[in-house]
């Protein structure tokens, strides 16, 4: 009988116990505007790659806090970024002279995995060699093509 009513509760206890979804986040995908935040709340953060590429224009998506320590220098973290849910976008590319992001809109074209970045850039008056950054911190994603469009105002 003890038996029995241990089973019973057992069965009974499991009924009513969630259990935590394991499946990772998964972002789906909507053509269009994407809304995303800003690393660090800034345009301009003070966080620069620490291997800069040989092309004049490089885009990467981080995927996990390991990957961010890495790949970045970043002197102050304003609030983390949760991995599980989103991804972080970094564009790096040349100029002379350097640039300071403006403004910035992501665009996700779906039917093509791509991403498209357009960053409003206002140039500096000083005439040097510079490796700028673009930072999104978007949806969870895994394997979209970055497109970066950069557009220069006075």
């Amino acid at each position: 009988m003890k038996k029995n009513v241990i089973i019973v509760l057992c069965l009974l206890s499991s009924v009513f116990v969630t259990c935590k979804d394991d499946e990772p986040f998964e972002f789906e995908c909507t053509d269009g505007v994407l809304n995303f935040e800003l690393l660090n709340d800034e345009l301009n953060p003070q966080v620069r790659l620490k291997e800069v590429g040989t092309s004049s224009i490089n885009s990467q998506i981080i995927q996990n806090e390991n990957e961010l320590y890495k790949k970045l220098e970043i002197v102050f973290l304003k609030k983390k970024i949760d991995f599980d849910k989103k991804s972080l976008v970094v564009i790096s590319f040349k100029t002379n002279p350097p640039v300071s992001v403006e403004s910035q809109v992501v665009v996700a074209d779906c039917n093509n995995n791509r991403i498209q970045v357009t960053a409003e850039l206002r140039s500096a008056s000083i005439p040097v060699d510079a490796v700028n950054c673009v930072f999104a911190i978007v949806p969870k994603l895994k394997s979209y093509t970055i497109e970066f469009v950069p557009k220069y105002i006075k």
